[in-house]
Protein backbone atom coordinates (compact mmCIF):
# COMPACT_ATOMS: atom_id res chain seq x y z
CA UNK A 1 0.00 0.00 0.00
CA UNK A 2 1.44 3.47 -0.84
CA UNK A 3 2.01 5.57 2.03
CA UNK A 4 0.43 8.93 1.95
CA UNK A 5 3.65 10.78 4.20
CA UNK A 6 5.76 12.44 1.15
CA UNK A 7 4.88 13.16 -2.18
CA UNK A 8 6.57 15.16 -4.84
CA UNK A 9 4.33 18.24 -5.81
CA UNK A 10 5.49 18.57 -9.67
CA UNK A 11 2.59 20.96 -10.46
CA UNK A 12 4.30 23.39 -8.09
CA UNK A 13 7.74 23.36 -8.64
CA UNK A 14 8.05 22.20 -12.57
CA UNK A 15 8.99 25.79 -13.61
CA UNK A 16 11.21 26.36 -10.85
CA UNK A 17 12.30 23.22 -11.12
CA UNK A 18 13.18 23.37 -15.35
CA UNK A 19 14.95 27.16 -14.24
CA UNK A 20 17.17 25.31 -11.99
CA UNK A 21 17.88 22.80 -14.46
CA UNK A 22 18.66 25.20 -17.07
CA UNK A 23 21.59 27.00 -15.12
CA UNK A 24 22.96 23.85 -14.35
CA UNK A 25 22.27 23.47 -10.66
CA UNK A 26 20.98 20.04 -10.76
CA UNK A 27 22.02 17.84 -13.26
CA UNK A 28 21.75 13.42 -13.69
CA UNK A 29 17.98 13.57 -11.80
CA UNK A 30 16.71 10.32 -11.15
CA UNK A 31 13.26 9.83 -9.19
CA UNK A 32 13.13 6.75 -7.06
CA UNK A 33 10.13 5.19 -5.00
CA UNK A 34 7.51 6.26 -7.95
CA UNK A 35 8.46 9.89 -8.16
CA UNK A 36 8.84 10.52 -4.31
CA UNK A 37 12.32 10.92 -4.02
CA UNK A 38 14.39 12.75 -6.08
CA UNK A 39 18.64 12.19 -6.45
CA UNK A 40 20.74 14.36 -8.13
CA UNK A 41 24.49 16.14 -8.43
CA UNK A 42 25.31 19.77 -8.24
CA UNK A 43 28.44 21.40 -9.57
CA UNK A 44 28.89 23.36 -6.67
CA UNK A 45 28.84 20.48 -4.45
CA UNK A 46 31.97 18.89 -6.26
CA UNK A 47 29.79 16.48 -8.05
CA UNK A 48 28.12 14.87 -4.61
CA UNK A 49 24.65 13.12 -4.98
CA UNK A 50 22.18 14.45 -3.17
CA UNK A 51 18.58 13.34 -2.41
CA UNK A 52 15.16 15.75 -2.81
CA UNK A 53 11.88 14.81 -1.20
CA UNK A 54 8.79 16.83 -0.42
CA UNK A 55 7.06 16.50 2.59
CA UNK A 56 3.57 17.36 2.31
CA UNK A 57 2.67 17.72 6.34
CA UNK A 58 5.45 20.25 6.79
CA UNK A 59 4.81 21.56 2.97
CA UNK A 60 8.51 22.09 2.42
CA UNK A 61 11.50 19.98 1.22
CA UNK A 62 13.56 17.80 3.04
CA UNK A 63 16.96 17.63 1.02
CA UNK A 64 20.12 16.11 2.22
CA UNK A 65 23.43 15.64 0.95
CA UNK A 66 24.20 11.90 0.13
CA UNK A 67 27.89 11.76 0.76
CA UNK A 68 29.02 9.83 -2.18
CA UNK A 69 29.69 10.19 -6.04
CA UNK A 70 28.62 6.56 -6.34
CA UNK A 71 25.24 6.48 -8.52
CA UNK A 72 24.66 3.12 -7.19
CA UNK A 73 25.64 4.66 -3.27
CA UNK A 74 23.58 7.07 -3.35
CA UNK A 75 20.71 5.46 -4.17
CA UNK A 76 21.19 2.60 -1.19
CA UNK A 77 21.68 5.55 0.99
CA UNK A 78 18.63 7.28 -0.50
CA UNK A 79 16.73 4.00 -0.02
CA UNK A 80 17.84 3.91 3.78
CA UNK A 81 16.56 7.90 4.47
CA UNK A 82 13.31 7.45 2.71
CA UNK A 83 12.86 4.06 5.29
CA UNK A 84 14.18 6.77 7.96
CA UNK A 85 11.95 9.10 7.59
CA UNK A 86 8.72 6.34 7.41
CA UNK A 87 10.02 5.16 10.81
CA UNK A 88 9.88 8.80 12.40
CA UNK A 89 6.64 9.49 11.28
CA UNK A 90 5.02 7.27 12.34
CA UNK A 91 6.96 7.27 15.78
CA UNK A 92 5.73 10.79 15.62
CA UNK A 93 9.75 12.01 15.34
CA UNK A 94 10.36 15.07 13.78
CA UNK A 95 11.82 14.72 10.53
CA UNK A 96 12.99 18.66 10.37
CA UNK A 97 15.26 18.50 13.57
CA UNK A 98 15.34 21.59 15.25
CA UNK A 99 18.72 23.46 16.64
CA UNK A 100 20.50 22.34 19.50
CA UNK A 101 19.83 26.20 20.84
CA UNK A 102 16.19 25.63 20.23
CA UNK A 103 16.15 22.32 21.89
CA UNK A 104 17.47 23.83 24.84
CA UNK A 105 15.37 26.89 25.25
CA UNK A 106 12.34 23.82 24.95
CA UNK A 107 14.17 22.11 28.22
CA UNK A 108 14.38 25.11 30.24
CA UNK A 109 10.68 26.53 30.01
CA UNK A 110 9.92 22.93 30.74
CA UNK A 111 11.74 23.11 33.63
CA UNK A 112 10.32 26.86 34.40
CA UNK A 113 7.24 25.13 34.69
CA UNK A 114 8.72 22.64 38.04
CA UNK A 115 9.51 25.74 39.61
CA UNK A 116 5.87 26.79 39.75
CA UNK A 117 4.75 23.34 41.04
CA UNK A 118 7.51 23.41 43.02
CA UNK A 119 9.79 20.30 41.71
CA UNK A 120 12.40 22.53 41.60
CA UNK A 121 13.39 26.08 43.26
CA UNK A 122 14.64 28.71 41.68
CA UNK A 123 18.25 28.16 43.08
CA UNK A 124 18.25 24.92 41.56
CA UNK A 125 16.74 26.20 37.94
CA UNK A 126 19.50 28.52 37.70
CA UNK A 127 22.10 25.94 38.05
CA UNK A 128 20.37 24.60 35.52
CA UNK A 129 20.38 27.07 33.11
CA UNK A 130 24.39 27.13 33.51
CA UNK A 131 24.70 23.43 33.29
CA UNK A 132 23.38 24.08 29.71
CA UNK A 133 25.24 26.99 28.99
CA UNK A 134 28.11 24.92 29.41
CA UNK A 135 26.49 22.62 26.82
CA UNK A 136 26.24 25.27 23.93
CA UNK A 137 29.52 26.65 24.58
CA UNK A 138 30.78 23.31 24.08
CA UNK A 139 29.04 22.18 21.10
CA UNK A 140 27.76 24.57 18.10
CA UNK A 141 24.05 25.67 19.52
CA UNK A 142 23.27 27.02 15.80
CA UNK A 143 23.72 23.30 14.69
CA UNK A 144 20.70 20.74 14.35
CA UNK A 145 19.75 19.19 17.36
CA UNK A 146 20.18 16.25 15.28
CA UNK A 147 23.21 16.75 13.98
CA UNK A 148 25.35 15.37 17.99
CA UNK A 149 25.09 11.67 18.33
CA UNK A 150 25.41 9.94 21.56
CA UNK A 151 29.10 10.13 21.16
CA UNK A 152 29.35 13.65 21.02
CA UNK A 153 30.41 14.49 24.22
CA UNK A 154 33.02 11.48 24.92
CA UNK A 155 35.42 15.44 25.64
CA UNK A 156 33.11 17.11 27.39
CA UNK A 157 34.70 15.90 30.76
CA UNK A 158 38.19 17.12 29.48
CA UNK A 159 36.54 20.48 28.09
CA UNK A 160 35.22 21.52 31.78
CA UNK A 161 38.69 20.41 33.74
CA UNK A 162 40.53 22.62 31.27
CA UNK A 163 38.30 25.31 32.70
CA UNK A 164 39.17 24.22 36.25
CA UNK A 165 36.04 22.90 37.04
CA UNK A 166 35.97 20.25 40.07
CA UNK A 167 35.11 16.47 39.17
CA UNK A 168 31.98 16.82 41.17
CA UNK A 169 30.41 19.58 39.14
CA UNK A 170 31.12 17.84 36.38
CA UNK A 171 29.13 14.71 37.26
CA UNK A 172 26.65 16.90 37.96
CA UNK A 173 26.66 18.64 34.78
CA UNK A 174 26.84 15.22 33.26
CA UNK A 175 23.45 14.27 35.00
CA UNK A 176 21.62 17.55 34.10
CA UNK A 177 22.98 16.69 30.52
CA UNK A 178 21.26 13.29 30.43
CA UNK A 179 17.96 14.92 31.53
CA UNK A 180 17.75 17.55 28.74
CA UNK A 181 19.04 14.15 26.18
CA UNK A 182 15.89 12.13 27.76
CA UNK A 183 13.32 15.27 27.47
CA UNK A 184 14.59 15.66 23.74
CA UNK A 185 13.62 11.93 23.15
CA UNK A 186 10.55 11.65 24.54
CA UNK A 187 9.61 14.67 22.56
CA UNK A 188 10.32 13.59 19.75
CA UNK A 189 13.66 15.80 18.59
CA UNK A 190 15.96 13.62 18.97
CA UNK A 191 16.59 9.68 18.99
CA UNK A 192 19.28 9.28 21.15
CA UNK A 193 17.90 8.84 24.50
CA UNK A 194 21.67 9.58 27.08
CA UNK A 195 24.56 10.73 25.76
CA UNK A 196 28.38 8.91 26.56
CA UNK A 197 30.62 10.18 28.89
CA UNK A 198 34.00 9.81 30.17
CA UNK A 199 33.56 8.26 33.39
CA UNK A 200 34.39 9.63 36.27
CA UNK A 201 35.16 7.34 39.60
CA UNK A 202 33.56 7.79 42.26
CA UNK A 203 36.96 8.08 44.39
CA UNK A 204 38.03 10.92 42.54
CA UNK A 205 34.64 13.05 43.69
CA UNK A 206 35.22 11.60 47.06
CA UNK A 207 38.89 12.49 47.11
CA UNK A 208 37.97 15.65 45.78
CA UNK A 209 35.44 16.80 48.67
CA UNK A 210 37.98 15.20 51.19
CA UNK A 211 40.86 17.47 49.73
CA UNK A 212 38.76 20.31 49.95
CA UNK A 213 37.95 20.22 53.31
CA UNK A 214 39.64 21.67 56.71
CA UNK A 215 40.73 19.11 59.14
CA UNK A 216 39.84 18.97 63.12
CA UNK A 217 43.74 20.58 63.25
CA UNK A 218 43.06 23.30 61.13
CA UNK A 219 39.57 24.08 62.14
CA UNK A 220 40.43 24.11 65.75
CA UNK A 221 42.90 27.10 64.76
CA UNK A 222 40.31 28.88 62.32
CA UNK A 223 38.15 28.94 65.63
CA UNK A 224 40.99 29.81 68.05
CA UNK A 225 42.12 32.66 65.79
CA UNK A 226 38.07 33.73 65.41
CA UNK A 227 38.17 34.17 69.55
CA UNK A 228 41.14 36.40 68.88
CA UNK A 229 40.14 37.96 65.89
CA UNK A 230 36.89 39.45 68.11
CA UNK A 231 38.61 40.09 71.14
CA UNK A 232 37.43 43.24 72.90
CA UNK A 233 41.77 43.55 73.59
CA UNK A 234 42.15 43.10 69.81
CA UNK A 235 39.20 45.42 69.06
CA UNK A 236 41.12 48.23 71.03
CA UNK A 237 44.55 47.01 70.52
CA UNK A 238 43.70 48.19 66.58
CA UNK A 239 41.37 50.99 67.09
CA UNK A 240 38.28 49.11 65.24
CA UNK A 241 34.83 51.49 64.55
CA UNK A 242 31.82 49.65 65.74
CA UNK A 243 31.27 49.15 61.93
CA UNK A 244 34.54 46.97 61.75
CA UNK A 245 34.13 45.37 65.02
CA UNK A 246 30.49 44.41 63.88
CA UNK A 247 31.60 43.31 60.69
CA UNK A 248 34.27 40.76 62.23
CA UNK A 249 31.77 38.95 64.66
CA UNK A 250 29.22 38.51 61.62
CA UNK A 251 32.29 36.57 59.90
CA UNK A 252 33.19 34.49 62.89
CA UNK A 253 29.91 33.68 63.79
CA UNK A 254 29.29 32.72 60.14
CA UNK A 255 32.32 30.15 60.12
CA UNK A 256 30.86 28.79 63.17
CA UNK A 257 27.43 28.86 61.95
CA UNK A 258 28.03 27.03 58.81
CA UNK A 259 30.32 23.89 60.43
CA UNK A 260 27.23 23.33 62.74
CA UNK A 261 24.00 23.52 60.61
CA UNK A 262 25.86 22.66 57.33
CA UNK A 263 23.81 25.16 55.43
CA UNK A 264 24.97 26.08 52.20
CA UNK A 265 26.01 29.49 50.77
CA UNK A 266 22.79 31.02 49.57
CA UNK A 267 20.88 28.96 52.45
CA UNK A 268 22.73 31.29 54.83
CA UNK A 269 22.39 34.29 52.94
CA UNK A 270 19.00 34.33 52.95
CA UNK A 271 18.11 33.22 56.63
CA UNK A 272 15.79 35.68 59.08
CA UNK A 273 15.42 35.90 61.93
CA UNK A 274 11.64 34.14 62.07
CA UNK A 275 13.71 31.16 60.70
CA UNK A 276 15.75 30.36 63.86
CA UNK A 277 14.35 29.59 67.07
CA UNK A 278 16.72 28.72 69.72
CA UNK A 279 15.72 26.31 72.38
CA UNK A 280 17.63 24.17 75.29
CA UNK A 281 17.09 20.37 75.62
CA UNK A 282 17.22 18.20 78.36
CA UNK A 283 20.62 17.91 78.35
CA UNK A 284 21.13 21.69 78.82
CA UNK A 285 22.46 21.71 75.14
CA UNK A 286 21.85 25.12 73.16
CA UNK A 287 20.48 23.97 69.97
CA UNK A 288 18.68 25.73 66.93
CA UNK A 289 15.66 24.87 65.00
CA UNK A 290 16.02 26.19 61.33
CA UNK A 291 13.35 26.46 58.19
CA UNK A 292 15.21 26.77 54.78
CA UNK A 293 12.44 27.57 52.76
CA UNK A 294 11.64 26.52 49.22
CA UNK A 295 12.80 29.84 47.01
CA UNK A 296 16.38 29.71 48.91
CA UNK A 297 17.38 26.04 48.82
CA UNK A 298 19.04 24.02 46.06
CA UNK A 299 16.66 21.47 46.50
CA UNK A 300 13.32 21.95 48.42
CA UNK A 301 12.21 23.44 51.99
CA UNK A 302 13.14 21.88 54.78
CA UNK A 303 13.47 22.23 58.49
CA UNK A 304 16.01 20.91 61.19
CA UNK A 305 17.58 21.01 64.55
CA UNK A 306 21.27 22.28 64.63
CA UNK A 307 23.96 22.80 66.99
CA UNK A 308 25.41 25.66 67.62
CA UNK A 309 22.69 27.32 69.19
CA UNK A 310 24.74 29.17 71.41
CA UNK A 311 26.08 31.06 68.37
CA UNK A 312 22.70 31.77 66.86
CA UNK A 313 22.19 33.16 70.64
CA UNK A 314 25.28 35.56 70.49
CA UNK A 315 24.66 36.61 67.30
CA UNK A 316 21.53 37.71 68.26
CA UNK A 317 23.02 39.67 71.40
CA UNK A 318 25.51 41.49 69.08
CA UNK A 319 23.00 42.17 66.22
CA UNK A 320 21.02 45.42 65.98
CA UNK A 321 19.24 43.89 63.05
CA UNK A 322 17.12 41.21 64.85
CA UNK A 323 12.67 41.74 63.71
CA UNK A 324 11.50 38.13 62.52
CA UNK A 325 11.93 39.86 58.84
CA UNK A 326 15.20 41.08 59.36
CA UNK A 327 18.59 38.44 58.07
CA UNK A 328 20.94 36.65 60.09
CA UNK A 329 23.86 38.40 58.26
CA UNK A 330 23.94 41.74 57.44
CA UNK A 331 26.09 45.21 57.40
CA UNK A 332 26.02 47.49 60.40
CA UNK A 333 23.65 49.60 58.49
CA UNK A 334 21.10 46.56 58.28
CA UNK A 335 21.50 45.26 54.87
CA UNK A 336 21.92 42.08 53.94
CA UNK A 337 25.12 39.74 53.00
CA UNK A 338 24.60 38.60 49.42
CA UNK A 339 26.44 37.33 46.55
CA UNK A 340 26.59 40.84 45.17
CA UNK A 341 28.50 42.49 48.10
CA UNK A 342 30.14 39.10 49.75
CA UNK A 343 33.99 40.64 48.58
CA UNK A 344 33.46 43.69 50.94
CA UNK A 345 31.49 41.46 53.99
CA UNK A 346 32.75 38.15 53.97
CA UNK A 347 35.49 37.34 51.64
CA UNK A 348 37.98 39.93 52.92
CA UNK A 349 38.05 38.58 56.37
CA UNK A 350 38.50 34.88 54.52
CA UNK A 351 41.61 36.05 52.64
CA UNK A 352 42.86 37.57 55.87
CA UNK A 353 42.08 34.78 58.32
CA UNK A 354 44.51 32.35 55.49
CA UNK A 355 47.23 35.07 55.70
CA UNK A 356 47.13 35.01 59.32
CA UNK A 357 47.10 31.21 59.74
CA UNK A 358 49.90 30.98 57.37
CA UNK A 359 47.80 28.85 55.55
CA UNK A 360 46.85 30.80 51.83
CA UNK A 361 49.29 29.15 49.62
CA UNK A 362 48.46 25.39 51.29
CA UNK A 363 44.76 25.91 50.57
CA UNK A 364 44.72 27.66 47.30
CA UNK A 365 46.54 24.82 45.70
CA UNK A 366 44.62 22.49 43.15
CA UNK A 367 44.95 19.89 45.56
CA UNK A 368 43.29 21.29 48.60
CA UNK A 369 40.96 24.18 47.51
CA UNK A 370 39.52 25.28 50.79
CA UNK A 371 37.00 27.34 50.70
CA UNK A 372 34.39 28.84 52.96
CA UNK A 373 32.12 25.99 51.59
CA UNK A 374 34.87 23.71 53.24
CA UNK A 375 33.08 24.08 56.77
CA UNK A 376 29.79 22.84 54.96
CA UNK A 377 31.83 19.94 54.16
CA UNK A 378 33.61 19.66 57.51
CA UNK A 379 30.11 19.48 59.45
CA UNK A 380 29.20 16.62 57.24
CA UNK A 381 31.76 14.59 57.55
CA UNK A 382 32.19 15.50 61.25
CA UNK A 383 28.52 14.12 61.89
CA UNK A 384 29.75 11.02 59.82
CA UNK A 385 32.50 10.48 61.69
CA UNK A 386 30.42 10.66 64.98
CA UNK A 387 27.72 7.95 64.05
CA UNK A 388 24.91 9.88 62.59
CA UNK A 389 22.30 8.41 60.73
CA UNK A 390 22.57 8.79 57.12
CA UNK A 391 19.22 9.39 56.26
CA UNK A 392 18.21 12.10 58.83
CA UNK A 393 21.28 13.34 57.83
CA UNK A 394 20.79 13.57 54.37
CA UNK A 395 17.53 15.33 55.27
CA UNK A 396 18.94 17.90 57.81
CA UNK A 397 21.68 18.98 55.11
CA UNK A 398 19.22 18.83 52.25
CA UNK A 399 21.11 16.52 49.81
CA UNK A 400 20.67 12.78 48.83
CA UNK A 401 21.64 9.79 50.81
CA UNK A 402 23.59 8.52 47.34
CA UNK A 403 25.10 12.34 47.17
CA UNK A 404 26.52 11.66 50.39
CA UNK A 405 27.70 8.40 50.27
CA UNK A 406 29.72 9.02 46.61
CA UNK A 407 31.32 12.18 48.36
CA UNK A 408 31.63 12.49 52.20
CA UNK A 409 32.06 8.67 52.82
CA UNK A 410 35.77 7.90 53.11
CA UNK A 411 38.65 5.22 53.87
CA UNK A 412 38.83 5.70 57.86
CA UNK A 413 40.22 2.84 59.74
CA UNK A 414 39.95 4.91 63.15
CA UNK A 415 36.24 5.08 62.07
CA UNK A 416 36.05 1.60 61.50
CA UNK A 417 37.35 0.79 64.55
CA UNK A 418 34.88 3.00 66.66
CA UNK A 419 32.28 1.61 64.20
CA UNK A 420 33.28 -2.15 65.12
CA UNK A 421 33.81 -1.08 68.90
CA UNK A 422 30.12 0.09 69.43
CA UNK A 423 29.08 -3.44 69.55
CA UNK A 424 31.87 -5.09 71.17
CA UNK A 425 29.52 -5.99 74.14
CA UNK A 426 27.90 -8.78 72.15
CA UNK A 427 30.83 -10.79 72.07
CA UNK A 428 29.76 -14.02 69.42
CA UNK A 429 30.68 -17.50 71.17
CA UNK A 430 31.20 -20.19 69.25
Amino acid sequence: MKSNLVRVDFRKNDKSQKAQDNHGFRFNQQKLFEGEVTIFQTKKSGDFWHMRMYITEHQKYFTKSLRTKSKDSAIEKAKIEYAGILVKRQAKITIFSISLHSAIEKYLEHRRRDIETRIITKQRYGCVVSQMNHLKNFLNASHQLTDYDKNSLLSYYNYRVKMGAQNVTIANEQSTINAFCNFCYEEGFHTVMKYRFNKIKREETKDQTRRGMVTIEEYEKVYRYLRSYTSVKTIKLENLSDHQAYERHMFRHWCLIASNSMMRTREMFELKWKNVKIFTNKDDVQLAEIIVEDNTSKTKARQFVSRGGEYFARLKSLSKHTKNEDYVFTNFNGIAWSSGNRYRNLDKHWHLLQEALGVTKEWGKENRHVTLYSFRHFGITTRLREGAFLAQLSSDVGTSMKQIQDHYYHSDLEASERNMLKSSHNKLTH
